[in-house]
């Protein structure tokens, strides 16, 4: 079994890497080339979709996909989401909600509000 979830895991991984070498210069590749060099990658079925902190033990961002999740997405679904939690880091979301608590408080709410100014962004750039 864990054998299996290693060799599955490392398809994602290459899949991962080629949507970056195929999609090229696409709109949203230049938003999501900047964590290539510094990306770590969890594969988190605990998670419904995918999300981003930081690993403090290697000082990087920190990639997390639900395999079903990212199993059903086209490779272009995948970049825009790449896009997306990158948008997290760059406006510096998770710094602000660790900093500021009035925003734990409100955290769903707040990431909600995040999400959609990031889709309308990313759609529209």
């Amino acid at each position: 079994m864990l054998e299996n979830n290693a060799r599955e895991n490392k398809k994602r991984m290459d899949r991962l890497i080629k949507i970056w070498r195929v999609f090229g210069m696409k709109k949203e590749f230049i938003l999501a080339l900047k964590s290539v060099n510094a990306l770590s990658v969890q594969w988190d079925d605990r998670i419904p979709t995918a999300c981003v902190g930081f690993d403090k033990r290697v000082k990087k961002p920190l990639f997390k996909f639900n395999t079903q999740f990212f199993d059903k997405c086209t490779d272009e679904e995948i970049l825009f989401v790449i896009a997306h939690e990158t948008a997290h880091i760059v406006l510096e979301h998770i710094k602000q909600l660790i900093d500021n608590e009035e925003y734990k408080k409100h955290d769903k709410a707040w990431n909600i509000a995040a999400d959609c100014i990031i889709n309308d962004w990313t759609v529209n750039m």
